[in-house]
């Protein structure tokens, strides 16, 4: 019996705890201006590189959204377009480019570590999830990641999907 999978992924339980903490790191900063706030820095240089970052970051969203949306609908493992790029463009918009370009633009140090959360939770919480298609997927797809990912995991020491 194959376990179903859900269209929207871990992408919930990543959502919940990222913004319980940014939720209480932001009305920190709302109470302690004088303490959270960076102001070292000028103001227009994290607006214009979170806006940036949210530039490059929503229209990859969408992007990937869509993809994995037709993808979903016709029961097919993404592989080919963004996700040819990366395997998680999802999550790769929302943590690098999205979550860092708000925070950027708040400008509240405790809110700088959001994304690194976001992304500590992501690696917990998405090995399980790759492991529910089962080795069959693997032997079907040969090397579903992206040529970054082979670059990336050459340094990294990220494990070869080829090898089975």
């Amino acid at each position: 019996m194959t376990q179903e999978m859900s269209r929207w992924g871990v992408g919930p339980s990543i959502l919940l705890p990222t913004v319980a903490y940014a939720t209480i790191v932001g009305l920190a900063t709302r109470l302690w201006p004088d303490v959270c706030l960076v102001t070292v820095v000028p103001r227009t240089v994290f607006l214009v590189v979170g806006i940036v970052l949210l530039v490059i970051g929503i229209p990859m969203l969408a992007v990937a959204a869509r993809a994995a949306t037709v993808a979903y609908n016709w029961d097919k493992l993404a592989t080919t377009g963004i996700f040819g790029l990366t395997r998680n463009p999802i999550y790769s918009a929302w943590i690098v480019f999205i979550i860092p370009g708000l925070v950027l633009m708040s400008r509240s140090w405790p809110l700088f570590l959001t994304p690194m959360i976001a992304y500590m939770i992501f690696k917990v919480r998405i090995g399980p999830r790759e492991r529910v298609p089962g080795e069959a997927v693997w032997r079907r797809v040969p090397d579903i990641r992206g040529p970054g990912e082979r670059v990336w995991s050459r340094f990294y020491g990220g494990s070869d999907r080829r090898r089975t």
